[in-house]
This record gives C-alpha cells, sequence and structure tokens, in this order.
C-alpha cells in the first residue's frame, strides 16, 4: 500500500474514532440530563399531600393552606389514579375561588388549560390528547413556570406543552379532580415548590 493511502486510511480511522466518541460523550450528557429543562430558582419546599376522592360526576376543588410565592417559581405536581373511574381528570389550580387558572390531565390520554372566571370557561388549551399523558393508574406530573404574574410554560412529564404568557388571577394553590363516570380516587402524592431569589 503505497503510503499517500495508508495516510488516507489512518486519518479515516482517527475521524471514525472522534466521531464515535463525540456521539458516546453526547449520549452521557444527555443521558446525565444536562440538556432537561430545569426549574426556576432553588427548591425550597416539597409538600407532602394526601389523596382526594369524588363522587359519580362529581366535581372537587381542595384549597391548599399556603400561596404561591412573591419571586418567579414552579411548581411541579405529581399524581395518579389509584381507585375507580379511568374517566376523570385532575389537576392544578392557581388563583382563588372566583377565577383561576387550572391545568389538568386525565388518564385516558387528555390535558387541559382553562380560566375559570365567574363560573365561565375560558379554554387556553380545549381538551385534546397529548402522546406523554402516562396513562391508566400510571403517575403524572404537572409542571408550571411562573414568572412575575404570568404563567410562561406548562409541561407534562417534563415535556412541553405549552410556552407563552398567560395572566394569573391570583396566588392561592389548589387540587382539582372531576369524575365523569363513577366514582374516583387520586393520589396527589407530592408538590414541590421552586423560587428565584428576591431582586435586591
Amino acid at each position: 500500500m503505497a503510503s499517500g493511502e495508508k495516510q488516507s486510511w489512518r486519518w479515516l480511522n482517527w475521524s471514525i474514532l472522534l466521531v464515535f466518541g463525540g456521539a458516546v460523550f453526547l449520549i452521557g450528557l444527555i443521558s446525565a440530563g444536562v440538556f432537561d429543562p430545569k426549574p426556576i430558582g432553588d427548591p425550597i419546599d416539597t409538600l407532602p399531600l394526601a389523596p382526594l376522592e369524588v363522587n359519580a360526576g362529581q366535581v372537587r376543588l381542595n384549597w391548599l393552606a399556603l400561596s404561591v410565592p412573591d419571586t418567579d417559581h414552579s411548581l411541579r405536581l405529581e399524581a395518579a389514579l389509584i381507585e375507580g373511574e379511568v374517566d376523570s381528570a385532575y389537576g392544578l389550580v392557581i388563583g382563588d375561588e372566583s377565577e383561576n387558572l387550572l391545568v389538568a390531565i386525565s388518564p385516558v390520554g387528555y390535558v387541559t388549560i382553562l380560566i375559570n372566571s365567574n363560573l365561565e370557561e375560558r379554554p387556553i388549551i380545549p381538551w385534546r390528547t397529548w402522546p406523554h399523558v402516562a396513562m391508566g393508574n400510571s403517575a403524572n406530573e404537572l409542571w408550571l413556570d411562573i414568572e412575575g404574574d404570568e404563567l410562561t410554560a406548562v409541561r407534562t412529564n417534563r415535556e412541553l406543552l405549552w410556552q407563552g404568557s398567560l395572566s394569573v388571577p391570583g396566588k392561592g394553590i389548589g387540587l382539582w379532580v372531576e369524575s365523569y363516570g363513577g366514582p374516583a380516587k387520586i393520589d396527589f402524592s407530592s408538590l414541590e415548590l421552586f423560587a428565584a431569589e428576591p431582586n435586591t
């Protein structure tokens, strides 16, 4: 083999090794979560929650004894249907009794974002199927980013569902459940709060 051909093969081998090494490095970074979305700020609290039951065709909204932080923040709720009607839904509410924002998920594969104002619903995302919903009794995570007084992003199971600017109508936090058939029991397992440092 001529020296020029040997040189070409050597460069080709090195190129293959470099490409392979780069791919392995990139896969390692992805596996380590380097490119995963991050909550706003630092963790400030993880609240254990209790299961919530509804009867056939019932809607329940339970307000928690806390409010959202004053600074930019993220909320991450983990919940799952543990018993009863699969054709049901559960979610997180921000606001108060007269006006609130609901982000909800259904174990049959649907999601929604709604503004409730004086008993009138205004859908930001009407109920629709979403491939990143864990079905049946599997746990789902709802993640809300709030900057200033605006909701800026919603994720389900770490996948971006919605992004924009939507006014948040208050600081109360509630857990919401509805059944469209028989009784259902939802395990609200935890709510994580993250918050940025206040501006000085």
